[in-house]
């Protein structure tokens, strides 16, 4: 086979691979939907209670979940949409294309290392890092329960870490993680080459429910940083003093001087009577309850 023979069969297969993958351009508009509208309904919350109030670290992870998975969004909907002059056929997520089209090869790696980089930072860092605080705090601030959390959260990033060296992308890594989605992974994969005309019920179903849950899950990580923000001032309102800590419903968040009260564990007031609130987390309550007593 001549190399023109080898070049028309490569493209005549990315063409094919690409056809089944079209379902994800809907999935960009769902999740550029759903962002949209959780930005919509939540930005003045989000400048009341995170531009408004002193910088924490809850704040710089609530800016890296929200703002990083858009860019991390966007540059994908780039490398998915992106044509280019010289080639008749659009770039997904098929690297058979970049390798095809020598002129993109370039742009196509700028790209997929952004958006790998973007991903490493937003689902594999910021997240973990959340969760692990939350859980440790839940848990009344449990050492056993810290490490435990932490060590895996550390085996992940340390996995993502090791990828990275060998040149694997995020989803590679997802793939080497499951053994059984790679193999229903490859399933679909020749079923939708069977019938290139139309992708498989299974994998529009799979792109579609996955973009839901991964856009989803991001909604919910900012909804739940507003939420604790929300609780210092909602019982400002309620009392029209400074309480001595920060209550809702009896049960107690307690402030901490580097991550707000993300960090904080729920108790009651007997446990939490020890807590020591911030003192410039005090005077920003102090501020807000003045505010709402000169508007009576």
């Amino acid at each position: 086979m001549s190399a023109g023979e080898l070049d028309d069969s490569l493209r005549q297969v990315a063409t094919t691979v690409v056809s089944t993958l079209t379902t994800k351009e809907y999935a960009d508009v769902i999740t550029f939907t759903l962002l949209a509208y959780d930005y919509i309904v939540t930005i003045d919350v989000e400048i009341a209670h995170i531009w408004k109030q002193r910088f924490t670290g809850a704040t710089a992870f609530f800016f890296l979940n929200r703002y990083m998975f858009i860019l991390s969004v966007c540059l994908k909907w780039i490398f998915r949409s992106y044509a280019s002059n010289d080639s008749p056929v659009r770039l997904r997520d098929s690297p058979v294309i970049c390798v095809v089209n020598k002129s993109v090869l370039d742009r196509c790696v700028v790209l997929g290392i952004s958006v790998d980089f973007l991903d490493f930072f937003t689902i594999t860092i910021t997240v973990k890092l959340i969760f692990t605080l939350r859980t440790w705090a839940i848990w009344m601030r449990s050492g056993r329960i810290l490490v435990c959390v932490g060590l895996l959260g550390i085996a992940t990033v340390g996995m993502d870490i090791l990828g990275v060296q060998l040149g694997l992308t995020f989803q590679q890594q997802l793939l080497s993680r499951h053994g059984s989605t790679a193999a229903l992974t490859l399933a679909k994969i020749l079923l939708a080459l069977r019938n290139p005309s139309s992708p498989s019920l299974a994998f529009t179903l799979q792109v579609i429910s996955g973009t839901i849950v991964v856009a989803t899950g991001n909604i919910v990580i900012n909804r739940m940083l507003l939420n604790l923000r929300q609780v210092a001032l909602s019982d400002v309102e309620v009392s029209g003093g400074i309480p001595p800590e920060i209550s809702q419903e009896g049960t107690t968040f307690a402030t901490n001087t580097f991550i707000g009260n993300l960090g904080a564990p729920m108790c009651t007031t007997e446990l939490c009577g020890d807590e020591v609130v911030d003192q410039r987390e005090d005077e920003n309550i102090h501020d807000n309850a003045e505010f709402h007593g000169n508007h009576k």
